[in-house]
């Protein structure tokens, strides 16, 4: 992410990370000042499947929330055997890992699947209770 901003400011003289408090540790880093701190979005667009520590980067994310604090969530949930190197199965079924996001204190306003792709996926926007 800092090297990123220092190109767009570089290139365009400001970046959207600009008021952005940015960390370059891997999601799955459990950070306690921000425990219950965002009250926001927490944004997680896939990447959960290219870690083997997802469930830590899951529990973080919840950690992290406030209630009321909005999650946009998607993922590859089963690669059904293609997965390359740095890619990881999180389960077979997309319904445990909604039940496990409920499970984490989301209410899941809305779910989404691309049907079109091999790999089996899943999404959400969900609120923090």
């Amino acid at each position: 992410g800092e090297e990123i901003k220092k190109w767009q400011i570089a290139k365009w003289g400001s970046s959207p990370f600009d008021k952005m408090d940015l960390r370059s540790i891997g999601a799955d880093v459990h950070l306690p000042e921000f425990k219950g701190a965002i009250d926001g979005v927490i944004f997680c667009r896939n990447m959960l499947d290219h870690t083997p520590n997802w469930p830590f980067v899951l529990s973080n994310i919840s950690a992290y929330a406030a209630s009321g604090c909005h999650l946009l969530l998607w993922t590859d949930v089963d690669h059904k055997g293609t997965a390359d190197d740095g890619h990881f199965d999180i389960n077979p079924d997309s319904a445990a890992l909604k039940r496990l996001i409920e499970q984490l204190g989301f209410r899941i306003v809305r779910e989404y699947q691309d049907v079109a792709r091999l790999e089996s996926n899943w999404g959400c926007v969900g609120v923090k209770r």
